[in-house]
């Protein structure tokens, strides 16, 4: 698993520490400026190559998240000791970071997508267990407290029937 570097907000105050981070946000339809959805009704997102910390506030504003940052060199900047003295909290043990891309920096593209999909399969999961337990309705409720567009897909509401469950379109007597 691939960990990530938390966001520190000092970063952005040190006016010489240069920075560059990885930024996600939500796909959209070129067209329509939808957000693109999956079969199960989960956002999907576009991933930045490194950007400059230095217009963080920027990338916000147009729909991005901080992903972690992108280099050995941003990590080894982030842990210098030196920071502190200007305010700033050093990120600890940076080795904890790099060691786990074989020396190719804290990002690996790969490794963060395989972690997703585990991630994603993981929501369904529970989603699916939801449906299960509470019905599709509070399942969708559930969802949208967290993404409000979400809407469940029609082949996660079908309701199994039981022994007793009469058809749908059955007339009653």
């Amino acid at each position: 698993m691939l960990k990530l570097i938390p966001f520190q907000a000092d970063w952005l105050a040190h006016e010489t520490l240069d920075l560059h981070a990885i930024y996600r946000r939500p796909k959209r339809d070129m067209e329509t400026g939808e957000l693109v959805r999956d079969e199960f009704g989960f956002v999907q997102w576009d991933l930045t190559t490194p950007l400059p910390m230095r217009s963080h506030a920027k990338f916000l504003a147009k729909g991005f998240e901080y992903v972690t940052l992108a280099t050995s060199a941003d990590v080894i900047s982030a842990s210098d000791p030196e920071l502190a003295a200007h305010g700033v909290a050093p990120l600890h043990d940076p080795r904890e970071y790099l060691d786990q891309a074989r020396d190719r920096g804290p990002w690996d593209a790969t490794k963060y997508l395989a972690d997703m999909k585990e991630a994603h399969a993981e929501r369904l999961r529970k989603l699916k267990a939801r449906i299960e337990q509470a019905g599709p309705e509070v399942a969708e409720e559930f969802e949208q407290q967290h993404d409000p567009g979400f809407i469940l897909p029609a082949s996660l509401t079908v309701a199994k029937r039981g022994p007793g469950r009469p058809k749908k379109d059955a007339v009653a007597a």
